[in-house]
């Protein structure tokens, strides 16, 4: 079992717990919003939870019904279309929603609060993860959300040189090139593409992509799952009685997703965000500077640039008086080195709904230090059609080190008996 699946079994238990830890964790702004589906979500069948008394409230219903008598009429936002679903006025015109399909499959009440934890936590797990839980008080309940990051992420593998074993980065420095996303634009001409508030400055940006896969560009019908070794971090929640899992980062459009898991059907090549790139022209020394010039691995990024607007568009049309930055993270791989093959991140674009950005850097990030950032977190339901939003502004005074777990029993046993792995000693 990888760090980050017994991260998520961790984060689980705290989700669960009404939370003894120590109180160290600050929120210093953000806010949720909750679009509760109103015929899948426990949230209606439990009926603990008082929404009309939570700060803002509002509905809607854009299904196209085939009898208009059973449409949920209390409150309906003005950019919805019975039959025709919400509208989206944007660079093409009115269109309908593209990738937030969900929003025009149920009816929905919509629940929009400032945050205002009465607890948070953040403890350095055993195994070196940073966990972070916070708790809001809701009318007859509790949202509660956690993510893990490992502060220490960093791919490598076993390579054999002539006989002499040793691990060697992935790529490069992943998180050092993630947070170039921060003040760089993507590619040459291109601009900076972050999400409005957060604007400047600098900082360690890590994505939350555990869950995540792509379609293999030469049979789209197959996915390659990221290993564990590649997954950075996780999140989850619960609000009120609803089981929350993160939304998984995007190598393609989001429909595309949407369609493979609800009917396995692999996507049209179009919609991958990839482009394969020949190393015999865009390798080598100075290959970056080739990359980010060259016309397919523009046109793909721009692709992706513009997803993610349209994603922030299509949100704020479920939004009565303006919506929360909900805009997705994109990122340039045009720093890792292409072999022509698809396999990997070279020559793809990618979209992380789920990211934390620190103000500090990664070397930081241990325990007894303090810390400062922000995050951008987004889920759907375990068994219904509801996603939420949440987004924030942290403090972390002394990280605190966890005591309720075992040592790393793994890591103890190699160092008990000297284990020698890929030439690295214990």
């Amino acid at each position: 079992m990888s760090r980050l699946s017994k991260a998520g079994i961790l984060i689980g238990a705290l989700i669960a717990a009404s939370g003894c830890a120590p109180q160290n964790a600050e929120l210093t702004g953000g806010s949720y919003t909750a679009f509760l589906s109103l015929n899948t979500s426990p949230v209606f069948v439990d009926g603990s939870i008082r929404y009309e008394d939570t700060q803002e409230w509002w509905s809607f219903d854009c299904r196209d019904l085939a009898n208009e008598d059973s449409r949920f009429e209390d409150g309906r936002i003005d950019n919805c279309r019975p039959a025709n679903g919400v509208q989206v006025l944007d660079e093409m015109g009115a269109r309908g929603v593209v990738h937030e399909t969900w929003a025009d499959r149920d009816a929905f009440i919509v629940v929009r609060e400032e945050l205002e934890p009465w607890r948070g936590e953040a403890v350095m797990t055993s195994e070196g993860d940073l966990n972070v839980t916070f708790h809001h008080r809701l009318p007859g309940g509790n949202f509660r959300f956690a993510f893990s990051i490992r502060p220490d992420f960093a791919p490598e593998r076993c390579v054999d040189r002539g006989g002499d074993v040793a691990f060697e980065p992935i790529d490069g420095d992943w998180v050092t090139n993630w947070s170039r996303a921060i003040n760089e634009p993507n590619y040459e001409g291109g601009d900076v593409v972050w999400p409005d508030g957060y604007e400047g400055g600098d900082g360690t940006l890590f994505f939350l992509n555990s869950m995540s896969y792509q379609f293999n560009p030469d049979d789209p019908t197959r996915i390659w799952s990221l290993p564990p070794k590649m997954r950075a971090g996780y999140t989850r929640a619960r609000w009120g009685p609803e089981e929350l899992f993160m939304t998984a980062s995007r190598y393609g459009q989001p429909s595309a997703y949407t369609n493979f898991d609800e009917n396995e059907r692999g996507p049209p090549l179009n919609s991958i965000f990839y482009t394969p790139l020949d190393p015999a022209i865009y390798g080598g020394e100075g290959f970056e500077d080739s990359v980010r010039s060259a016309t397919p691995f523009i046109n793909m990024m721009r692709t992706v640039e513009r997803t993610q607007a349209q994603t922030q568009m299509e949100l704020e049309a479920l939004y009565p008086n303006g919506a929360d930055e909900h805009r997705p993270i994109v990122p340039s791989n045009a720093w890792r080195e292409t072999d022509g093959r698809p396999a990997g991140f070279a020559g793809w674009g990618e979209m992380h709904y789920n990211w934390v950005r620190f103000d500090q850097d990664r070397s930081e990030i241990d325990v007894g230090n303090n810390l400062t950032g922000n995050f951008g977190l987004r889920y759907y339901g375990a068994n219904s059609q509801s996603h939420v939003f949440v987004q924030g502004e942290f403090v972390i005074d002394r990280i605190k080190r966890d005591r309720w777990v075992t040592r790393d029993v793994h890591q103890d046993r190699l160092e008990e008996n000297q284990t020698n792995v890929c030439g690295r000693q214990f």
